[in-house]
C-alpha cells in the first residue's frame, strides 16, 4: 500500500537568503525524497516565521490537520532540524505530540530512529544544537551592535529625525532628515517655554509631519541622541555607558538640558495656553478665582435676543461678571501701570539695583560651580591615571569617564547660562522700560495669547475680582515697585495682611472695575 505524508518548509525572515535552503530548496529536496520512495503527499505546509517557538500561523494549521487526519497519514517530513525547532523544549514536546498520534517523523538530513533506546541521545543533540546556534547568533548580533555603539555608530532603525544609509563598508549608520529634523528641534524649543503642554505640542507638530503617540512623545524629549550622544545599556559586567555619536545632533545641550528642567518640574511656569482659554471675548478665563467662596472662575457665553453675551462666572456658586465690563476695567488699569515718561530713568536706576540684588546669589551659585568643576576635572584626571596603571578595567573607565563628563557638561552650562542672564539684564532693561510705558497699547495689539501672556507677567496667580477691588496671593516685583513709587499710583496700595493672601487694593477710583455694577 502506498503510503502518505505531510511535508513542511520554512525560512526564518532573517534566514531567506540562507545558502541551500531556500523554500524552493526545501520544497525539492522533500519530493525527490517522496518521489523515490513512492510516497504520496497529502499536504504542502510552508512559512516565513522564526521557530523560537511553535506560535507560527502555518504550524496551527499543519497541527489541526495531522490531528483530524492522523488515520490516513504515515509521516511528517521535513528537511532539517532547525527548520522544525529552535526551541529544545518546545521542540521535544511538539515531537511527543505526533509521535501520539501514531506519525512518523521524517528528517531527511540526520534523520534519528527514535526506537533505538541509544538513539535518544542523539536525537536530543540534534534538537538542542538549532537552539544553541540560535543563542550564539544572538549573542554575536548584541556584541556587533554594542561594539558599534563603542565606536559612534547607530546600528539600528534610526530615531525620528534621522534616517539610515550605508557608508563606505555598507555599515549602517544615520543621517539627520531634512524634513522631521526641524520638526524635532521645534518640539524641544516649544517644550522648553513651559507655556504648552507636551500634547498641545504633540498634536500641533502632528499636524505639521511629525507623528508620534502620546506615549512616545515624553521619550522623545528625553532622547539623548538628539543631543549626538549615544546611551549603551548596561549589559552582564558593562555598566550603561553614554558617549558622543558620529551622527549630527540636532539640538543643542543649553535647549535640550532646558526641556529636561520643564519634565522633571524644575521650572515652575504653568502652562496656560489651551485650547479652551483661547476666546478673544474671555481674555481673563483662568485667571480668577470667585471672592465668594474661592473657587476658580470660567466663563461661557450666553444666547441672547443680541446674540452671544459672555460672562465670567463661578462653577460653584453661580457668581458671575458681565465679561465686557471687566475686560473694560483691566484696561483701565493696565493704563495706570503704564510708566510715565518722567519716571523712567528712576525706574531704570531702580530696577537695577533690584536685579543686581537678584544676581548677587547666582553669582555665588556661579562661584560654587567653578569650584565643583574644578573638583571634577581633578576627579577625571586621576580616573584617568588609575585607567593608565592598570587600577580600573576599561568598562568601568568608560561607564565612570561618561558620568563624570555629564555632571562637568551640566555644571558648564549652569554657568553659561548664569553668565548670559547677567549680561543680558542690562541689555534688556532699557526694552523693559519702554514696553512698561506703552503696556496698555502693546496690550490692545496683541492677540488673545499675546493678552494673556502679558496678564500673567503681571498676575503670575489667581487674582479675585469684586466690585472695585483685587486681592492676589503674588504680583510681579517690577509692577508692585511701580505701584508703590509712581505718583499716578498714589491712592494704590499693596498691603500685606496675611501669610496666606497678600492684598493689592487696587481701589483708586475707578478701580479695577470703575464705576460699574456687576
Amino acid at each position: 500500500m502506498k503510503r502518505t505524508a505531510v511535508i513542511y518548509t520554512r525560512v526564518s525572515t532573517d534566514a531567506q537568503a540562507e545558502k541551500g535552503y531556500s523554500l524552493r530548496d526545501q520544497e525539492d529536496k522533500i519530493r525527490h525524497y517522496c518521489n523515490q520512495n513512492s510516497i504520496e503527499i497529502l499536504e504542502h505546509y510552508q512559512e516565513d516565521h522564526s521557530a523560537k517557538n511553535f506560535n507560527r500561523p502555518e504550524w496551527k494549521l499543519l497541527m489541526a490537520y495531522l490531528k483530524n487526519n492522523k488515520n490516513i497519514i504515515d509521516e511528517f517530513v521535513f528537511v532539517k532540524w532547525d527548520r522544525f525547532s529552535r526551541n529544545f523544549m518546545e521542540g521535544m514536546r511538539v515531537l511527543e505530540e505526533i509521535k501520539s498520534l501514531g506519525i512518523e517523523i521524517n528528517c531527511l538530513e540526520n534523520n534519528v530512529d527514535d526506537s533505538i533506546p541509544e538513539n535518544k541521545l542523539l536525537q536530543t543533540i540534534a534538537l538542542v544544537l538549532p537552539e544553541i546556534e540560535n543563542a550564539r547568533r544572538s549573542m554575536n548580533t548584541i556584541d556587533g551592535m554594542r561594539r558599534a555603539m563603542k565606536e559612534g555608530r547607530w546600528p539600528r532603525k534610526a530615531p525620528r529625525g534621522y534616517k539610515n544609509t550605508r557608508d563606505a563598508e555598507n555599515r549602517i549608520m544615520v543621517i539627520v532628515d531634512d524634513e522631521i529634523a526641524p520638526l524635532i528641534r521645534k518640539a524641544f524649543k516649544m517644550m522648553s517655554s513651559g507655556n504648552m503642554t507636551q500634547e498641545d505640542i504633540r498634536k500641533e507638530l502632528q499636524q505639521q509631519g511629525l507623528i508620534c503617540s502620546k506615549s512616545n512623545f515624553p521619550l522623545l524629549l528625553q532622547n539623548k541622541f538628539y543631543l549626538g550622544k549615544i546611551v549603551i545599556p548596561a549589559y552582564k559586567d558593562e555598566e550603561m555607558q553614554i558617549i558622543d555619536g558620529l551622527h549630527e545632533p540636532i539640538v543643542d545641550e543649553n535647549l535640550f538640558y532646558k526641556v529636561q528642567d520643564v519634565l522633571e518640574g524644575r521650572n515652575k511656569k504653568k502652562p496656560m495656553s489651551g485650547k479652551k482659554f483661547m476666546r478673544p471675548e474671555m481674555p481673563l478665563r483662568g485667571f480668577m478665582i470667585c471672592h465668594n467662596c474661592g473657587a476658580k472662575m470660567t466663563g461661557s457665553a450666553s444666547k441672547g435676543n443680541g446674540g452671544d453675551y459672555w460672562y465670567y462666572h463661578c462653577c460653584s456658586c453661580g457668581v458671575r461678571f458681565k465679561a465686557p465690563e471687566v475686560n473694560n476695567s483691566f484696561d483701565k488699569l493696565l493704563k495706570k501701570i503704564e510708566l510715565k515718561d518722567e519716571f523712567k530713568e528712576l525706574f531704570k536706576l531702580a530696577v537695577k539695583n533690584h536685579g543686581d540684588e537678584m544676581m548677587a546669589s547666582k553669582r555665588k551659585k556661579a562661584k560654587n560651580n567653578d569650584a565643583l568643576i574644578l573638583k571634577y576635572e581633578a576627579r577625571l584626571k586621576r580616573l584617568e591615571n588609575s585607567f593608565l596603571d592598570g587600577e580600573i578595567s576599561g568598562n568601568d573607565f568608560s561607564s565612570i569617564k561618561g558620568k563624570v563628563e555629564e555632571d562637568i557638561k551640566k555644571l558648564k552650562l549652569d554657568q553659561k547660562e548664569i553668565l548670559t542672564t547677567d549680561e543680558l539684564f542690562l541689555k534688556n532693561l532699557t526694552n523693559g522700560i519702554e514696553t512698561m510705558s506703552n503696556i496698555y497699547n502693546i496690550y490692545d495689539a496683541s492677540n488673545i495669547e499675546g493678552k494673556r501672556r502679558i496678564i500673567g507677567s503681571i498676575f503670575p496667580r489667581k487674582f479675585i475680582f469684586d466690585k472695585n477691588i483685587t486681592r492676589t496671593d503674588e504680583i510681579n516685583e517690577v509692577v508692585r515697585w511701580m505701584m508703590s513709587n509712581n505718583r499716578a499710583f498714589q491712592r494704590l496700595k499693596i498691603e500685606r495682611n496675611s501669610k496666606k493672601m497678600v492684598d493689592s487694593s487696587l481701589v483708586a477710583p475707578p478701580g479695577l472695575e470703575p464705576g460699574s455694577k456687576v
